[in-house]
């Protein structure tokens, strides 16, 4: 499983709603890269023995990732989506999220929490986080002016502008 070195890798078992954190060192990341977290779902047969969903019999299931950006605590809501990449290193079907870059482009504390819903049915996980860290070529540059947060900072120059008085753009 070298693949999965330093990536979030979680097993959902549909019958006990058990959550299991496959990975359970520190995950650091940094400000330059695009996280992924990898989810496998299992039920236990009538033996008891565990059986991992196919790619098929997991796209029955809607795989909801929920986090809060570092810092803003600016929520974002990522689907998960039914991947095939893993399918020589696991058995079953594997549902990936893609954290996006407006996620990790501030250090600090990813905080997460994944939703697995099946008609009425659905499992949470319990809250659980990753560290962004500040990469050693991070500058100001205009990937920035993308970030959703950056209009809040234009609004509040703007605003302490015109406090101010001051008419310099």
């Amino acid at each position: 499983m070298t693949i999965l070195q330093g990536v979030i890798f979680i097993e959902v078992d549909i019958n006990t709603r058990n959550i299991t954190f496959l990975r359970t060192d520190t995950v650091n990341d940094y400000d330059k890269n695009t996280t992924n977290i990898y989810v496998q779902a299992i039920y236990r047969n009538s033996d008891g023995d565990k059986t991992y969903l196919s790619s098929e019999d997991i796209k029955n299931y809607v795989f909801t990732l929920y986090t809060l950006k570092p810092g803003t605590n600016n929520p974002f809501t990522i689907n998960g989506v039914v991947t095939t990449e893993l399918k020589e290193q696991v058995r079953g079907g594997v549902v990936k999220f893609v954290i996006p870059k407006s996620c990790t482009n501030r250090a600090g504390v990813v905080k997460c929490e994944l939703h697995v819903t099946k008609e009425a049915e659905s499992i949470a996980s319990t809250r659980f986080i990753f560290n962004v860290e500040k990469s050693l070529v991070t500058t100001f540059d205009e990937q920035l002016l993308e970030d959703e947060d950056f209009s809040v900072l234009q609004q509040l120059i703007l605003d302490i502008q015109k406090v101010n008085n001051i008419n310099d753009n």
